[in-house]
């Protein structure tokens, strides 16, 4: 098995969807209407995607479950930490409450150690913040963290049983198992509309479809590369057509990796491209929300109008994220 192109257009794929994300969550916390091409749905899905394509590729060039781990924490935790706590002392400016009352408030404590350990879901608002905005949590992109450290986690488990039995056949048991996962709560929230199940089929094992078919491109990207064309516009149609019907849903995982595949590795051009672009779409999706929700609740969208505010949101944004990466950086350069 060949590992995936490199250079590929992953990056510039990210750019695509990391500023899509910015657009509709910036409808959401608004209150304006998402007219936007690429679904909020579609969205996730190709990040929980890339990240199996990317994940296990990286993985194979370089195996060992503790590396890997060591990798990950190192990529991951530092901006993550950084911009949990800044929204943690930044949020005192915008509360209702005193800086007095918010600071020593249960609530506060709550947040941070909800959100430092990935689960948002329990903490996902500070005391007096955001109030008065259609969207009361600090950060809702952060549900999906916790998806992604599972995955995580599990990867080298996963690779460990493929070296055991074949890879195709433990890829499509994962596939199936999160088939099947989706279908059991999704019937048992239709039966009981008890939201707990809508949240558990929504985990790691609702999502691992989208990291297993990842995976899969892993092992079949040449193959789809020399029919590209042909493999690219019947897979975007599949695409199309399973983002309308929710039905069909269950086989787009499949058509999202296969369209991913030939997109990031069909084109020289592109992939020489993606690779002078810098890739701040991680600091991008931690910083976005955060900041929209401070342009709201300060009146700057409503004074502005919709499209100036979300331009000059994604602005400062994208100001921020260069800011929040190179100060990482430096900081594991210094130690």
């Amino acid at each position: 098995m060949a590992p995936l192109a490199s250079p590929n257009a992953f990056s510039l794929i990210r750019w695509l969807f990391a500023l899509s994300l910015i657009l509709f969550h910036g409808s959401v916390a608004a209150g304006h209407a998402y007219g936007w091409i690429v679904s909020p749905h579609s969205i996730i899905c190709v990040f929980f995607v890339m990240s199996g394509m990317l994940t296990y590729n990286s993985y194979l060039l370089h195996p060992g479950a503790g590396a890997f781990y060591l990798r990950r924490i190192r990529k991951i935790v530092p901006p993550y930490a950084a911009v949990i706590i800044l929204a943690a002392a930044g949020g005192a400016f915008v509360s209702t409450l005193g800086a007095d009352e918010y600071f020593t408030h249960t609530g506060t404590f709550k947040y941070l150690a909800a959100n430092l350990t990935f689960l948002n879901f329990l903490a996902p608002g500070l005391p007096g913040v955001f109030e008065g905005n259609i969207v009361t949590t600090v950060n809702s992109s952060l549900w999906t963290m916790k998806v992604e450290v599972a995955f995580y986690i599990l990867l080298p488990a996963m690779v460990w049983l493929m070296r055991r039995f074949r890879p195709a056949h433990v890829i499509v048991a994962l596939y199936l198992l999160s088939v099947v996962w989706n279908i059991a709560f999704q019937l048992l929230y239709q039966s009981t509309g008890n939201g707990l199940y809508d949240m558990l089929r929504r985990q790691v094992f609702g999502q691992m479809m989208y990291f297993a078919a990842g995976m899969a491109a892993v092992h079949v990207h040449t193959y789809l590369l020399r029919r590209k064309w042909a493999v690219l516009a019947c897979s975007v149609a599949l695409w199309a057509v399973c983002d309308r019907y929710a039905p069909l849903r269950l086989v787009e995982p499949v058509a999202i990796a296969a369209a991913l595949t030939v997109a990031a590795c069909g084109s020289a051009r592109l992939s020489r491209l993606s690779a002078r672009t810098p890739n701040l779409t991680y600091e991008v999706y931690l910083l976005h929300f955060p900041v929209i929700q401070v342009l709201v609740a300060t009146g700057f969208f409503a004074a502005a109008g919709f499209y100036p505010a979300i331009t000059a949101a994604a602005a400062v944004i994208l100001l921020l994220s260069l800011v929040l990466h190179k100060a990482v950086h430096r900081f594991a350069a210094a130690r």
